[in-house]
């Protein structure tokens, strides 16, 4: 469901949240999620590995976004900087 614009559209708001929105310090991970969610980039503080994890995510399958933040609540145990937030970019289907 996130096919062609609605992919466009994600990615560019990501892109702009990763490069002009996070301080240099701050770290991110990058999830995808359809039935089943996959971490495609760790905690990092690269911005080139986030760009290019991004850019390789294809939109497939259905929208399990509940099973996506069940997924990604855990990651926050692990991480260097204490500030976190999840970022969920959905076209809103469940």
């Amino acid at each position: 469901s996130m096919r062609g614009p609605r992919m466009e559209d994600a990615r560019r708001a990501i892109g702009t949240f990763v490069d002009d929105l996070l301080k240099p310090e701050d770290e991110a991970s990058l999830l995808v999620f359809n039935h089943a969610t996959r971490v495609l980039a760790g905690w990092t503080s690269d911005r080139a590995v986030l760009r290019e994890a991004l850019a390789g995510a294809l939109p497939t399958g259905g929208t399990a976004i509940y099973d996506a933040i069940d997924t990604a609540l855990p990651l926050f145990a692990h991480r260097n900087h204490p500030r976190a937030a999840i970022v969920l970019v959905s076209d809103g289907a469940d």
